[in-house]
């Protein structure tokens, strides 16, 4: 119970201040479209990981990656795969799935 608190307020913070810390970051930004371009880029994969959590309980990994490794365990995720394809490119999944865990190879090499 304890817990489920604890995230409901942690929940409800994150998303009352989301808008208000967007719009900082963005003005302090503003002076080069590549900066700009940049944030939006590091917020979408943060908030694609933010829901890989919760529907697939990973944290390092998008959405769109998780979906190409595990569209074998249901027909939902395959067509949830399909889905994310369709909107963000051909083959999108697979080139994510396949950049991410070349990165967590690099990010982890020393272990």
């Amino acid at each position: 119970m304890r817990k489920a608190i604890g995230f409901t307020v942690g929940a409800v913070f994150m998303i009352a201040t989301a808008p208000f810390i967007f719009l900082y970051k963005i003005a302090t930004k503003i002076k080069t479209d590549n900066a700009i371009k940049q944030y939006l880029y590091k917020i979408g994969i943060g908030m694609s990981q933010y829901y890989a959590t919760f529907l697939y309980e990973t944290e390092d990994l998008t959405t769109s990656s998780n979906s190409f490794l595990k569209q074998n365990k249901s027909k939902a995720i395959y067509y949830f795969r399909v889905l994310i394809d369709m909107l963000m490119g051909k083959n999108h999944c697979e080139i994510s799935a396949k950049n991410e865990l070349k990165e967590l190879k690099r990010s982890f090499k020393w272990v």
